[in-house]
């Protein structure tokens, strides 16, 4: 069997996006897990691309949970390839629209600036590149105790939709060097084991700004991944932020990849909680047909 797909790298955490509707119970799961392998495509997460079977284009993530770097790879592809719903303004060279994503209850909102900028690599001089920054805006409620739970100090839990991260402070709870071990016991602790998709995201405040260690497993493929980059991760902790010190959070989170990852929450002391963006660069690594035995 073939399969189209498109290999994007979204701020590091590798995600494999597949040019079909999700298949259904456990195929899906077994589907994704192949092409994760490193022997094939090798990657940290796979969707399924469904561009023409409804209104607005979808993304369902293996495991049936939310994940903003697929969100953001897949409003980036459907720029690439000029899709309808994604409209062009004119005057900002900026792209916009609407998504269905697995785990959000409602339609996503869309941003993607292109840009041309000097290729890294390339036998001729002078070649360029088309640049992708593509942002997604997840929900959240307006109250923090809709989506803030503290456990312990340096220990919280922040649930969105379709995806639940445990943000853990690095100094006061390190990280450990069996991880997947650790982010099991901490699931099983706090009763985490039904959630679509759980993040353990260490943190660490540095003069140079925020960093993070994400390690995300997912339900419907039982695969744990310390991942490059984790963007819902990231939210997750610029909402922490923002409980904190009680303004509004907008900076860049550094990735285990060596790159950031925008995290914007909408905020004021008298509206509450808006929403967040998540943003940043989306670059495709490859893109073809896959084989399946």
């Amino acid at each position: 069997m073939k399969i189209a797909f498109a290999k994007l790298s979204p701020g590091g955490n590798t995600t494999i996006l597949l040019d079909m509707p999700a298949p259904e119970g456990p195929v899906r799961a077994k589907l994704a897990n192949e092409v994760m392998h490193p022997l094939h495509l090798g990657g940290e997460q796979v969707g399924y691309m469904d561009m023409d079977g409804g209104p607005l284009p979808s993304l369902e993530m293996m495991g049936g949970e939310f994940c903003g770097n697929a969100a953001r790879s897949f409003a980036a592809v459907l720029v690439m390839r000029g899709h309808p719903s994604i409209v062009r303004d004119e005057t900002e060279n900026r792209y916009s629209g609407h998504i269905r994503v697995s785990g959000a209850n409602g339609p996503v909102p869309v941003s993607v600036s292109a840009r041309e900028v000097p290729a890294s690599f390339s036998a001729h001089e002078g070649a360029m590149r088309t640049a992708y920054e593509a942002s997604v805006r997840v929900f959240v409620p307006h109250e923090a105790a809709g989506f803030l739970h503290r456990v312990e100090s340096g220990m919280d839990v922040v649930s969105l939709e379709g995806i639940t991260h445990v943000l853990l402070d690095a100094v006061r709870h390190p990280m450990s060097a069996d991880y997947s071990e650790q982010c099991a016991r901490i699931r099983a602790v706090l009763g985490l084991e039904r959630a679509e998709a759980v993040g353990c995201i260490w943190y660490t405040r540095e003069e140079s700004g925020l960093r993070i260690d994400p390690v995300v497993w997912v339900r419907g493929t039982q695969s744990t991944h310390y991942e490059t980059g984790c963007g819902s991760g990231s939210v997750a902790l610029g909402l922490l932020e923002t409980v904190r010190t009680g303004t509004a959070f907008s900076g860049h989170v550094l990735q285990p990849s060596g790159q950031t990852i925008c995290a914007s929450i909408e905020y004021s002391p008298e509206g509450g909680f808006r929403g967040a963006w998540i943003g940043g660069e989306v670059r495709l690594v490859a893109e073809g047909q896959t084989l399946l035995a």
